[in-house]
């Protein structure tokens, strides 16, 4: 049920993930051309699902934030960041649900910026309260 409550509130956002109140976890980090997480974020992974974490068993979700530096004019190397921002995300959404992570996940895939990283940021951002307006 709480699942379901929550996934109400993500039809209700705009199509951007909205992350009021968030909380940076970490980053996990790829080498160049990778999309194989390290040791240290199978670590930071770990202490995410770890059964003493409050985000184990708190109502909100994860978001995986990702900026994929397409900002460029040539095709296929915007393609191919694309892809590989998109294959870094499902590795790790694969690790978690593979480690019986109870939250949702949520990604997003920041494109306009102009600098490319090799981490994917992990922040738990609270549920929303249903009486919260999300109009601005």
């Amino acid at each position: 049920m709480r699942i379901f409550s929550v996934l109400l509130a993500f039809v209700a956002m705009s199509a951007n993930a909205s992350c009021l109140n968030g909380e940076h976890l970490g980053e996990v980090e790829f080498s160049i051309n990778s999309s194989y997480f390290s040791g240290q974020g199978q670590q930071l992974l770990n202490q995410v699902n770890s059964p003493t974490a409050s985000k184990a068993s708190a109502d909100g979700y994860l978001l995986l934030q990702f900026s994929a530096g397409l900002d460029t004019s040539d095709e296929k190397l915007k393609d191919y960041n694309k892809w590989l921002a998109q294959r870094r995300i499902e590795r790790i959404k694969h690790y978690l649900t593979t480690q019986a992570f109870n939250a949702p996940i949520i990604s997003r895939i920041l494109t306009v910026e102009n600098t490319q990283v090799r981490s994917v940021q992990l922040y738990w951002c609270p549920a929303l309260a249903p009486d919260i307006s999300l109009a601005e």
